[in-house]
């Protein structure tokens, strides 16, 4: 439903990574272990940038701009070309949910960009006629 206002998602995407990859540096992570007063505050810095915070997200993000290029329903689905949800999301659901999957309603899954404009215009109209 949104879209990024100055840049295209590649380049955004492109620019997240930068930015993760700058904040989860190894000289980054020292100042901040530097600039932390307490061992546990200390630790939990450096596990955090170890972890799906820090290295986790950077391979998240290079994983999705990767999709950008190679992935056409996906790349359609995320500029709104599209309304037909790719299966790389539905797979991701069923994953989620696992059991739980069999109990989601037919349709559930399906995106309506328009729903919230849709729905705020009913509403005034409602309002107005009342």
């Amino acid at each position: 439903n949104v879209r990024p206002k100055n840049y295209t998602w590649g380049e955004f995407y492109d620019l997240m990574i930068d930015m993760h990859q700058h904040a989860f540096s190894k000289r980054m992570m020292m100042r901040r272990f530097a600039a932390t007063s307490g061992m546990v505050p200390r630790a939990m810095n450096i596990i955090r940038g170890a972890t799906f915070e820090g290295l986790g997200k950077i391979n998240y993000f290079r994983k999705l701009r990767k999709r950008l290029d190679e992935d056409r329903p996906f790349r359609d689905f995320v500029e709104q070309e599209t309304t037909e949800v790719p299966q790389v999301f539905v797979n991701q659901i069923k994953r989620d949910l696992g059991p739980m999957w069999e109990w989601l309603p037919k349709g559930a899954i399906n995106h309506d960009p328009h729903a919230y404009l849709q729905s705020t215009l009913t509403t005034e109209i409602d309002v107005a006629t009342a």
